[in-house]
């Protein structure tokens, strides 16, 4: 079954969450996982591919868009899609699309949804979790000072 995380960020900021995703990116790609980042838009796979480039200078994160056309591309640990998985298999989905993947959330071992302090953002990982708990998926929470 698959296990629920929420990451419980003390922060309001929106880019505090990207910056937190990013971390956990390469933490979980540096342990030999496959993992697939959710977003609403293409220009924020962009963005976000431009936070992993930048996010240590003596750090690599191989990542992938999804949208590329590339026959390589599978062997990238992260993978950067608009709401919708590819349908290889993958791990883990960090789930930053705004929305509930209702329709293919199961196919992973471990979603990861990031919470910060934001109205919108609330709103939607409260409406993600009852979804989860009340389909008995087992849930953890960590909360964060960041």
């Amino acid at each position: 079954m698959t296990q629920i995380d929420f990451y419980i960020l003390s922060a309001s900021q929106l880019e505090a969450r990207i910056a937190f995703a990013a971390r956990l990116c390469e933490k979980i790609a540096s342990a030999r996982h496959q993992l697939v980042v959710a977003h609403p838009s293409e220009a924020d796979c962009q963005q976000f591919s431009q936070q992993l480039w930048h996010l240590r200078p003596d750090a690599f994160v191989p990542h992938h868009i999804a949208n590329d056309s590339d026959t390589n591309a599978q062997r990238a640990p992260i993978w950067l899609c608009q709401k919708q998985p590819p349908p290889h298999a993958h791990d883990v989905l960090i789930n930053l699309s705004g929305s509930l993947l209702e329709h293919c959330f199961s196919r992973f071992n471990r979603v990861v949804e990031i919470v910060v302090q934001d109205t919108s953002i609330l709103e939607q990982t409260r409406d993600a979790y009852q979804f989860y708990n009340a389909r008995k998926y087992p849930i953890r929470t960590h909360k964060l000072t960041v």
